[in-house]
């Protein structure tokens, strides 16, 4: 990976990517095999690429066998051939539903999104209600009951949703549902060592701690300014979530499909607790506390979550009171499992990377997007790949007019 120094000058280059995902890296790579002479780089403003796979949630580190495949396969083009060993969600894990402080009920994985243990989690209304989208094939009639729901009863039947990694329930279709759920019953997301997986080709540049302030298109370039400094592009690239990019893309870059998309919808937020190291055997790899949802990590920390509405700063009030419930969700498993469990770090990331916001590009102007937003599909990895694709496809055809 080609090393970069911060700089006050103008680096130039034919495509620049704005974000260090999968979705960027991925493109990335597929644009040096398909054009190998271009200057790319690739800019991240967190310290370290990879974005959610690579991050402090364990919830979001899941991707289907497709997307899997795909990072794979484009890798072996440019001549990375390293196997990529990958691990099924928790195909033979327990799970233990916390109940009350000194209640607790162990279940087999794929029982964990059955009507019966719904209403362990929820009560009968939410359990009820559940049923109906598990089995109900008429999509309209859904949404119509779904509108009738009391404001605490959707939100919770929304954060069961984002723990599949599907957008909210009176978005979705149940053709969807009814797939995700038949996906994590039967093992079929995977994960695997990200941070060792996910690097870039060597002849692409990667700044990370990179973040950009402000973009703008002059004289058949786009122009950007980051934290560090200048660089200017023929073509740029979207690769990271669309209501990110509205803090340093004005709005009259963008297609107007997909502003109009962006403005009416908000990702969730996940909250994330990660403690220090524990040994405690007897905890199962997975648990729910009082609606916390908590992973055993390979490394032997704990990773405790809480779904919420779109939030970007940890110091907004509903992060705190979502922080607050974390701690005292850990309280609980301490005083169960008799550990000393103490946190370690906190972060937030947004979570509903599935909305389907279209597949539009600007590209008479050079600018494209890409990733798990970006598509007419519900599922957010089939998305990233026929995104990624198209976008490979488009910016190729845009530097040979």
């Amino acid at each position: 990976m080609a090393k970069a120094t911060p700089s006050q000058q103008t680096d130039s280059y034919d495509i620049i990517i704005v974000g260090a995902g999968l979705s960027g890296l991925l493109l990335a790579t597929k644009l040096a095999q398909a054009l190998p002479s271009a200057r790319i780089a690739v800019l991240e403003k967190e310290a370290n690429i990879g974005g959610r796979l690579c991050g402090n949630v364990p919830h979001l580190q899941l991707v289907s066998r497709a997307l899997a495949d795909c990072w794979a396969q484009t890798c072996a083009l440019v001549g990375k051939t390293e196997p990529l060993e990958l691990s099924a969600l928790h195909q033979h894990n327990r799970i233990a539903l916390v109940i009350a402080a000194a209640k607790t009920i162990n279940i087999a994985h794929h029982e964990l999104f059955s009507t019966a243990t719904v209403q362990q989690l929820g009560g009968r209304a939410l359990a009820a209600v559940w049923e109906k989208f598990c089995v109900e094939r008429r999509t309209e009639k859904l949404k119509k009951t779904l509108k009738n729901f009391d404001l605490p009863l959707a939100t919770r039947l929304d954060k069961l949703a984002v723990m599949l990694a599907l957008p909210r329930l009176s978005t979705l279709s149940v053709a969807r549902l009814q797939q995700k759920l038949a996906a994590q019953r039967a093992g079929k997301l995977f994960s695997t060592d990200w941070r060792q997986v996910l690097t870039a080709n060597e002849h692409i540049v990667v700044k990370t701690e990179c973040q950009v302030v402000a973009a703008q298109r002059q004289h058949n370039r786009w122009q950007l300014q980051s934290a560090q400094g200048n660089h200017r592009s023929q073509a740029l690239v979207v690769a990271h979530p669309p209501w990110s990019a509205d803090q340093w893309l004005a709005a009259a870059y963008w297609p107007a499909q997909l502003a109009r998309a962006v403005r009416k919808t908000k990702p969730h937020s996940v909250v994330c607790l990660v403690t220090t190291q524990i040994d405690a055997a007897e905890m199962p790899s997975e648990l729910w506390v009082a609606g916390t949802h908590v992973l055993r990590t390979t490394r032997g920390e704990l990773a405790l979550a809480q779904v919420l509405s779109y939030e970007s700063q940890l110091s907004a009030p509903a992060v705190t009171a979502a922080v607050g419930k974390l701690k005292r969700a850990l309280r609980t498993l301490n005083n169960i499992y008799s550990t000393a469990a103490a946190s370690r770090l906190i972060a937030l990331v947004p979570a509903a990377y599935c909305l389907p916001l279209g597949a539009a590009q600007a590209t008479t102007t050079g600018l494209f997007f890409c990733g798990d937003s970006c598509g007419k599909s519900e599922n957010g990895d089939d998305n990233i790949i026929a995104s990624v694709q198209g976008v490979s496809e488009d910016v190729v055809n845009f530097l040979s007019r």
